[in-house]
């Protein structure tokens, strides 16, 4: 167990508690202040957060020199092309690249997209950057859910695999069954093939 310095009274503090005994202070607040004080550490401000991001700079400099103008290379903004990624896609050192940009989004909560953009900023600056700003995980899977609520679903069976009947589709269905047609004032068919419910 570890003890930090509280910066408002001076007071040791567990590095498990969730304040300071002697002042209140809140301890990711304790936390973020010896992080930036510990000038032994790199630290970004990523998504308004103080990050330790220590460990990306030692990865990347213990690559050998060719390899890590590689990685600069993955991780540029033209890479956001999904025709020039395509080009790469099964050299090696290629996946290697993006075996470590996926730790770096998963520990500093971005988008692959975003961890990429961050490593380039970050070895752009020889690792001064002090702060980015990108979507995270977290926004990302928010808006996915967000999507999937407000998609219609199906009334019977609450399937997501519905299509809008079109006009030709619904006049062919007409035409076929007349007044019979299961398609008249219809505008939505579920594909699920054990419902088939039109509304």
């Amino acid at each position: 167990m570890s003890l930090l310095k509280c910066y408002e009274c001076g007071n040791d503090v567990s590095e498990y508690a969730d304040k300071c005994p002697n002042c209140g202070c809140p301890m990711d607040k304790i936390k973020e202040f010896a992080l930036v004080h510990d000038h032994s550490k790199i630290v970004c401000k990523i998504n308004q957060e103080i990050k330790d991001i220590t460990w990306i700079k030692d990865e990347l400099m213990s690559l050998d020199e060719n390899i890590f103008q590689l990685y600069r290379k993955y991780y540029a903004p033209e890479m956001d092309d999904i025709k020039i990624r395509g080009k790469y896609i099964n050299d090696k050192i290629f996946l290697d690249s993006s075996g470590f940009k996926e730790q770096v989004y998963r520990k500093l909560d971005l988008t692959p997209k975003q961890a990429r953009h961050f490593l380039y900023q970050l070895i752009e600056s020889d690792f001064t950057l002090e702060s980015f700003d990108g979507e995270s995980m977290s926004e990302f899977n928010q808006k996915q859910r967000a999507m999937l609520a407000s998609k219609p679903k199906c009334p019977m069976c609450g399937s997501t695999n519905i299509s809008k009947i079109g006009s030709l589709n619904r006049a062919a269905s007409i035409a076929g069954f007349g007044i019979l047609s299961r398609k008249i004032g219809k505008q939505w068919q579920c594909n699920n093939p054990k419902c088939r419910h039109l509304w």
